[in-house]
């Protein structure tokens, strides 16, 4: 009888760990960090953004896929999601134990974009909260390259302001705007018309940037605007292509430039 409990018992545990995995509650990022381990970060990313696209905000070693994505990114070139995905850690997940590593994630993505007085203004924010911290000498390793890059820059570059961010993003809807009218023979006629989904952010800033330096390429750039439960989500989304084939063949070359791609509609 007793026998018979506990294999009902392993039963009724096995069926809820399987129900907790299919709706989101429990992640196993293992994959993602076997991956990031190899060096395969596309492969990582992959894996972690189809995770993450099935989470749910009170799921388990959430904090921890969002801390190998961040990476995986970084060390992929993806700094401007790195970033974003570092934010997310640091202010959602105020207890985790990924949360130092992720700060100084955050000071690498801002020195990659070479962005030197945020990454200095991280670089202290974290000495004030953390006085005790085990990563002193990875501290003080980029407090050292952020005053080498400082030094070494030759040129300012102009700060992009939001107002200027703004004007892009406006600019070139106007323009995709113009196009699919033109393309509808000048009419409103509603035509079929594609777009290529190649980032998505929490900090509009940020959105901005990729915005800006897709434009500089010769796109024809949307940023739209969508609620995620509190939290605002910028897209960013190139092209107006009239065919999903034209759309493929976009997509093509924004993958090999290393964008994560997603064709809508």
């Amino acid at each position: 009888m007793n026998s018979s409990r506990s294999g009902n018992v392993l039963v009724l545990l096995a069926l809820v760990w399987v129900l907790s995995v299919q709706n989101g509650w429990c992640l196993n990022p293992d994959k993602v960090k076997i991956a990031f381990l190899k060096g395969e970060y596309k492969a990582a990313i992959r894996e972690g953004e189809s995770l993450l696209a099935g989470a749910r905000k009170s799921s388990s070693r959430l904090d921890e896929l969002y801390y190998y994505l961040g990476v995986c990114y970084l060390k992929d070139g993806n700094a401007l999601r790195a970033a974003d995905i570092f934010d997310i850690i640091g202010k959602e997940f105020k207890r985790s134990p990924f949360l130092e590593q992720s700060q100084l994630g955050a000071v690498d993505a801002a020195i990659a974009l070479g962005e030197y007085a945020r990454a200095d203004r991280l670089l202290k924010q974290f000495s004030s909260e953390h006085p005790r911290t085990k990563f002193r000498a990875d501290v003080q390793q980029r407090v050292d390259q952020v005053a080498a890059k400082q030094v070494a820059e030759k040129t300012s570059q102009p700060a992009v302001t939001q107002e200027v961010i703004n004007s892009a993003m406006q600019k070139d809807f106007q323009a995709a705007v113009s196009q699919a009218v033109k393309d509808a023979g000048g009419t409103n006629e509603k035509k079929p018309v594609f777009v290529i989904q190649v980032g998505a952010f929490t900090s509009k800033i940020n959105a901005g940037k990729l915005a800006e330096k897709l434009s500089r390429q010769g796109y024809a750039v949307i940023v739209a605007e969508a609620l995620s439960g509190s939290r605002h989500i910028f897209k960013v989304r190139v092209g107006n292509y009239a065919s999903r084939d034209e759309a493929v063949a976009a997509e093509k070359v924004l993958k090999q430039k290393g964008y994560p791609t997603k064709i809508l509609p």
